[in-house]
């Protein structure tokens, strides 16, 4: 999980501390549609995995996202 809030905190410039998993990515961290895609090709690139365009119209939260790397790594 550190790891995976360091990529986030990193894609974002933000401090680590500053994010959670509870996090609402429009709510909370304000991605817009291409912020998500940003972060999702971050996340593509480090952990070698593929997001289908239904899974990620389903996230919302960090956890979310986080959730489905867990599951497909």
């Amino acid at each position: 999980m550190e790891e995976f809030i360091k990529l986030v905190a990193n894609q974002l410039n933000a401090d680590e501390k500053d994010i959670s998993l509870d996090m609402e990515l429009i709510g909370d961290i304000g991605l817009d549609s291409l912020g998500l895609i940003d972060l999702i090709s971050e996340l593509t690139d480090h952990y070698g995995i593929g997001f289908d365009s239904r899974a990620v119209q389903r996230f919302i939260t960090l956890k979310d996202i986080y959730d489905f790397v867990c599951n497909k790594g």
